[in-house]
């Protein structure tokens, strides 16, 4: 058991250094929008934030539509108050916060990716969404904060959900083999010998239960 911690935690701590870089990734390629200042639809949007409160971005219908009349989008206009709430009219933290949510994006990519595939499979792909001419564009822009936030929290609702999936397939598969099991002393007793009824009794309980070997793409 402290076997398993140990490589648990040591995992996670490389995770957690995949992490880390793609946070550094996304600043060394994009970090010169944190020069910029308002362009396209921020003063549209800075005007908005004066007008409305943010629970009626979500709650009224008629805010929505006046606020975004061609889509259902709150949640941009919510960042904006945020950010205005917290640093006023100072550009450079609007940015600074976007360039945090491009790298959370690319993180939670990662992290949904490594239910599958390797560190290093999972990580390529991540780093191509910093690489790639979308996010060129998309880190200049504040207006379309919403959508790497969007990306974010599907990434994390995809992960927590294949997470519960395989945590249940895994107690379920347990039960079956605990229920599966010979009980009491004579465990020790009919190991190695012959069951009339159900053959040879296995020596252990994981035989039982054989652990189904990753494929070797996977593993890497």
């Amino acid at each position: 058991m402290p076997n398993q911690t140990r490589t648990h935690q040591t995992t996670w701590n490389r995770d957690l250094a995949m992490l880390g870089a793609l946070c550094l990734l996304t600043f060394a390629l994009h970090g010169s929008a944190l020069q910029g200042y308002w362009r396209w639809d921020d003063g549209l949007h800075l005007f908005n934030v004066s007008m409305y409160s943010p629970w009626s971005l979500f709650f009224d219908p008629q805010v929505t539509r006046v606020a975004s009349g061609n889509q259902v989008a709150p949640w941009n206009l919510f960042m904006y108050q945020v950010n205005y709430a917290l640093f006023g009219l100072n550009p450079f933290p609007f940015y600074l916060h976007h360039l945090l949510s491009l790298a959370c994006a690319a993180g939670g990519l990662y992290l949904l990716l490594r239910h599958w595939l390797g560190r290093w499979q999972a990580l390529t792909p991540a780093a191509l969404l910093l690489i790639g001419a979308p996010s060129v564009h998309m880190a200049q822009q504040l207006m379309v904060g919403h959508y790497l936030d969007g990306l974010l929290f599907a990434c994390l609702g995809l992960w927590a959900y294949v997470h519960a999936v395989q945590r249940a397939g895994s107690a379920g598969e347990t039960r079956r083999c605990v229920s599966a099991m010979p009980e009491g002393n004579g465990v020790r007793q009919l190991r190695g010998r012959v069951d009339p009824l159900h053959g040879p009794v296995p020596r252990a309980g994981h035989d039982l239960c054989p652990a189904k070997a990753p494929l070797p793409v996977l593993a890497w």
